[in-house]
């Protein structure tokens, strides 16, 4: 409903869905969690979250197609964690393994062609980023933010990620570099 009332109202639209699945606690879909949690179920219960997530992306990205939009859309699909799910016999995403890490950052822009990048990438200023595809007023803004006070350090850590994770009892952090991680 949003994306059709602001296809209507205003062509030029910002829109931001977020979807909690996949996230533990897991669902199977049936309305049952799995128990016990630490068992092939929650793997199993794991995977029925990501095809449900997946199943909505398909549910908005046929909707944008359906109102002749996906052609002028540019659209982000990110995630902000993994999930350990058995993975170093440990579940959660309290952690900075590759699991942890590794998660999707898909775009999804008329103009641009199909590519894949297997390098670390950061997804603090996607938003900015995205952002600095509109037109008008928001876009420059966002531009000039990117350019001037994010594009300096941008440089300074130039193919370097940095990932952490915070909880009540730690913080963790890691700098990742394309042949190394450093977990501190």
């Amino acid at each position: 409903r949003l994306i059709e009332a602001h296809a209507e109202d205003d062509p030029g639209f910002f829109g931001w869905v977020f979807f909690v699945s996949p996230h533990s606690p897991y669902f199977m879909r049936d309305g049952k969690l799995p128990k016990p949690r630490h068992t092939k179920d929650t793997v199993e219960a794991y995977e029925t979250e990501v095809a449900y997530a997946e199943g909505l992306v398909d549910d908005l990205l046929s909707r944008l197609e359906e109102l002749d939009l996906l052609d002028e859309t540019t659209v982000v699909i990110t995630g902000d964690h993994g999930e350990a799910v058995g993975d170093h016999d440990m579940y959660g995403h309290r952690l900075l393994y590759e699991h942890q890490l590794r998660t999707p950052f898909i775009v999804l822009h008329p103009d641009a062609e199909p590519s894949t990048l297997d390098a670390p990438v950061q997804t603090l200023h996607g938003l900015a980023w995205a952002m600095s595809t509109a037109s008008g007023e928001l876009g420059a803004f966002a531009r000039e933010r990117l350019t001037h006070e994010l594009g300096s350090m941008s440089r300074a850590v130039d193919g370097l990620v940095l990932a952490e994770t915070i909880s009540s009892r730690q913080v963790r952090a890691s700098l990742i570099a394309p042949d190394a991680k450093v977990i501190y």
